[in-house]
């Protein structure tokens, strides 16, 4: 049976609002933590990071164990990437809220470390992008840069078991059936899984839809 795949998006809460948050403002810190980019496929091994922040968010409360656009995970997703072997990493924060309330939940700045392509380029319908300059196709350290995707076939070889990973083609984390089942099953909230089939298109300038 052919595995399923999801892209990981910010979900609702009971109200309709997205779990979305304001960026957090980092404190006493030597190395910017949001200076690392997915996008710019770095190795996260490589990149400095303090080991420990504070930070200051504009909220009233922070409720999500995974805020999807600002890489928050409470203790509780962290536990589950450890049980499921998924390579990440995770630095503590002090976070302060609107009049200097705490949440009530232990959070991390938590990056996953394992970026991959794994698009069948055989059998997937594509555009990649190119430079307006050069009219060469863009890469960026040896993956290329789709413009737009559609019909997405997914190589499973080159997933490699991974349950959850930074997916290149569409630069946006991406998740096996078996991660969004045992998230569903403890609990856990703040992400919406986009299932990756014949209606799934990639396009940046439009969204994902």
């Amino acid at each position: 049976m052919k595995e399923v795949f999801f892209a990981l998006e910010a979900s609702q809460d009971e109200r309709g609002n997205n779990y979305y948050i304001i960026p957090p403002d980092f404190q006493n810190y030597k190395a910017d933590p949001y200076r690392y980019h997915y996008s710019e496929f770095e190795t996260i091994s490589t990149y400095h990071f303090d080991n420990f922040y504070q930070a200051k968010i504009k909220e009233n409360q922070l409720t999500a164990d995974f805020y999807v656009q600002s890489n928050l995970a409470s203790k509780e997703f962290n536990v589950l990437l450890d049980q499921l072997d998924i390579r990440h990493r995770s630095i503590p924060l002090d976070i302060v809220l609107y009049r200097n309330k705490k949440p009530s939940k232990q959070y991390f700045l938590t990056f996953v470390t394992d970026i991959i392509s794994i698009l069948d380029e055989g059998q997937s319908d594509f555009r990649i992008s190119i430079d307006q300059y050069t009219k060469k196709p863009i890469t960026e350290k040896g993956f290329t840069i789709y413009e737009t995707i559609s019909n997405f076939i997914i190589d499973e070889t080159k997933v490699n078991q991974k349950h959850l990973f930074y997916c290149v083609d569409i630069q946006s984390l991406m998740c096996s059936s078996y991660f969004k089942d045992r998230y569903i099953k403890q609990n856990l909230i703040g992400i919406n899984f986009k299932e990756i089939n014949s209606k799934f298109k990639y396009d940046p300038l439009a969204g994902l839809m």
